[in-house]
């Protein structure tokens, strides 16, 4: 439920990612179904999370150990509808995608007026209109193949390591808590189209939280070469919130720009 909020000042966030794939044996293929189950389950269950039609989530983020602080607000509404919206010091960036354009600004790098996403920023909007079910539900249809890999510890806890490929050939390497399956870290590798330059990320989970029965992380931590870059808090978790389509629109260019 969370995968990496990419491009503006974050770099990006998401949880819950899934898939199947056809394995060696019939045991180790039940296993991977029964850690995929367990992680739906411990999320709140498939019929729950399939049932939330939008949400509302805000909250703050921190870089630079602290010397540089916003806020920001999610929405997110079925089938794949997102906007995420960070402001700090009046001005607010926002990235959208009304489940065909995605769209974005930031005032930051002098860019006030929206402007079309490129394929890889549309792509990552994509990943991250699947804010609730994630990669875990209906895996197959979205084209991801998923690998159990093993046991390892991570954050001082045993986890369940899974493979995460999707259909660009990105990698994410999910790791789930071998107690509550719910996410300890995740690790995503994506290759740039242009320069063929393979970048990584990395997000640490925890501090969670139910709400109307739903698991949500508390807290993400970004890192990049095993440094924390960031921390992001989700503060207010508002699901079943009436949200007009016009919200994830791209607005009409003002005259004369």
């Amino acid at each position: 439920m969370f995968k990496q909020f990419s491009t503006l000042l974050a770099g990006a966030v998401v949880m819950a990612l899934c898939t199947t794939q056809i394995t060696p044996t019939h045991l180790y293929a039940q296993t991977l179904d029964e850690v995929i189950t367990k992680a739906n389950d411990a999320r709140g269950g498939v019929a729950k999370l399939k049932a939330v039609q939008s949400a509302v989530i805000g909250g703050t983020m921190a870089f630079n150990g602290g010397q540089v602080k916003l806020t920001y607000q999610m929405h997110y509404k079925r089938p794949k509808m997102f906007r995420f919206d960070q402001t700090i010091q009046g001005m607010t960036a926002t990235q959208s995608y009304d489940g065909k354009t995605g769209w974005q600004t930031n005032p930051f790098a002098g860019v006030r007026e929206p402007q079309v996403m490129d394929e890889e920023a549309l792509q990552d909007m994509e990943e991250q209109a699947d804010l609730i079910d994630g990669s875990f539900i209906d895996s197959k249809e979205k084209g991801y193949t998923l690998e159990l890999m093993g046991k390892e510890e991570v954050e001082g806890s045993g986890v369940y390591k899974v493979k995460i490929t999707r259909k660009d050939g990105s990698v994410t390497y999910e790791y789930l808590d071998e107690g509550s399956f719910l996410t300890v870290k995740t690790i995503s590798k994506r290759k740039d189209k242009k320069s063929g330059t393979e970048t990584e990320s990395e997000q640490v989970f925890g501090n969670y939280k139910t709400v109307n029965g739903i698991v949500f992380p508390g807290s993400i931590e970004f890192r990049a070469g095993g440094k924390t870059q960031g921390q992001m808090t989700m503060e207010t978790i508002e699901l079943g919130k009436a949200i007009d389509n016009s919200v994830f629109a791209m607005p009409a260019k003002k005259e004369g720009k």
